[in-house]
């Protein structure tokens, strides 16, 4: 089972970190679902990720130089490309797919994607401070799904009765007409994309919102989570950072001491759907990946 396991990694889009934090011709090695990636940016300020462990004796790229377009091991010199091909070795290291998209720095946790980022067009986006949340990932994302928590916990009635669809293999997708404070009838859809992310695409009287929430394992049964806020204008700022600290107010401190149980009602269909999907998605670890490549 994939749904709250600390043991498996779903192949979705992660976040890694903003991409000021990576100059060019700067490397850097993140612990990063349980296993180490290197970043680097090159001469062509693209930046590209590998696994960490040199294939020769296991060294820290991140350790290393970053040449034009590639990563010098600092142990014996042994230069790789942003495909993980070795020069002069037949050695390789892992690549792992790279986005920079809303000013960070996202990798795919497989060989190749398996879906894009969510697209979201408004222009102005605004990058929140990380939280570190004290459940597993996957029950992070799906508290939007979580219908019957909306009214108990955020005042939110629901107007109409919620319609769900999945879309595809990695999308759950739960489209309300809802009530909330000084908004009287708002048309929100709640995504859940992968298992580990989730947007908010609502229309708050003539004012546009989107909201893109990133969660990534931290350690057991953690999350690191970066919630982007998207408007149209920078005027519409402060109204929209009100209206999503007024959607999530009070799911952090549950979050935090939640400690989950399966044990689902009838109330909790779209929750049930999005565990079902979640534990049919696909999975990917380095020490399986590295016996394909020995192989």
């Amino acid at each position: 089972m994939n749904f709250n396991n600390p043991r498996t990694h779903v192949q979705s889009w992660y976040f890694a970190m903003p991409s000021r934090a990576l100059r060019r011709f700067e490397a850097k090695t993140l612990d990063l679902l349980g296993r180490r990636i290197v970043f680097f940016r090159g001469n062509d300020y693209r930046v590209r990720a590998l696994d960490a462990r040199c294939p020769h004796l296991g060294a820290d790229l991140g350790m290393g130089s970053v040449e034009h377009n590639a990563i010098r091991c600092p142990f014996h010199g042994w230069t790789f490309d942003g495909d993980g091909v070795c020069a002069g070795h037949k050695e390789t290291a892992f690549a792992y797919p790279v986005e920079e998209r809303y000013g960070a720095i996202w990798f795919f946790n497989g060989a190749a994607p398996l879906f894009e980022l969510p697209e979201i067009e408004l222009p102005v986006v605004t990058m929140l401070k990380e939280q570190i949340v004290g459940c597993h990932p996957h029950l992070v994302a799906s508290n939007g799904l979580d219908v019957d928590h909306f009214n108990t916990l955020h005042a939110i009635a629901m107007l109409d009765q919620p319609l769900l669809d999945q879309p595809d293999a990695y999308r759950t997708r739960l489209r309300m007409r809802v009530a909330f404070g000084m908004w009287k009838n708002v048309n929100v859809t709640f995504t859940t994309i992968g298992g580990n992310l989730a947007t908010i695409d609502a229309q708050l009287g003539s004012m546009p919102l989107g909201v893109l929430f990133s969660h990534r394992p931290h350690g057991g049964f953690k999350s690191l989570s970066r919630t982007f806020v998207f408007v149209r204008s920078r005027f519409h700022l402060p109204i929209a950072l009100y209206a999503v600290a007024k959607i999530v107010m009070g799911d952090r401190e549950l979050l935090d001491r939640l400690d989950f149980r399966d044990n689902l009602q009838e109330s909790d269909w779209a929750l049930a759907a999005f565990m079902r999907q979640v534990n049919e998605m696909k999975t990917f670890e380095m020490q399986n990946a590295k016996c394909k490549m020995q192989n």
